[in-house]
């Protein structure tokens, strides 16, 4: 909720510092974009996993769980640094630094979220290092999560009537081109 609140805070701020022409409408469409695919995003590609791997202790979705959020934190901390669109500690500096009454209050604002961000990102390490603890008192490892995989993916109906396909099809394959090779015994009756 951290995480989405500070992607609408973002928005919000360059919504004013597109008023002020301070920023233009790259920034304030980049924040938009922001908005609309990380806030979904997150909770498709990390809190279903997270809740499906406590749910079931599996291995597997633990693992998309660590990948996706790993890649969330390392998105974070690029966000408080500074990313073209969203606000960054470098980015609210850099407007301090500009003087004026409009892009001193920008900055600050700016600065305030880039802060924010980089609060996200501490909470986020805190939030991988516990779940990481948690996955390891259960005695799960990365072999489990490929074995569930494997299984996984051999229950679906769909991969095994793509491999009964594949099967059938190498079949008559082998069979007609058996047929096509020629008869050995010219004399012989075809059938």
């Amino acid at each position: 909720m951290l995480h989405a609140g500070l992607l609408l805070a973002n928005f919000v701020i360059y919504l004013i510092s597109l008023l002020a022409l301070i920023h233009g409408f790259k920034e304030l469409f980049a924040s938009l974009i922001f908005v609309f695919i990380f806030i979904p995003a997150s909770y498709i590609c990390w809190f279903r996993p997270a809740y499906k791997a406590f749910k079931s202790d599996s291995s597997f979705n633990f693992m998309v769980f660590f990948f996706v959020f790993f890649a969330q934190f390392i998105t974070t901390v690029a966000f408080c640094i500074f990313v073209p669109g969203v606000c960054g500690i470098v980015d609210g500096i850099n407007q301090i630094k500009r003087g004026g009454a409009g892009p001193i209050i920008v900055g600050i604002l700016i600065l305030l979220v880039g802060i924010g961000f980089l609060a996200s990102a501490v909470i986020q390490f805190l939030l991988l290092m516990r779940v990481h603890s948690i996955y390891r008192s259960t005695g799960a490892s990365f072999a489990k999560a490929q074995q569930e995989f494997a299984s996984g993916v051999m229950r679906n109906e769909h991969v095994q009537g793509a491999a009964t396909n594949i099967a059938s099809e190498a079949i008559r394959a082998q069979m007609s081109s058996g047929n096509n090779t020629g008869n050995p015994n010219p004399n012989a009756p075809r059938y």
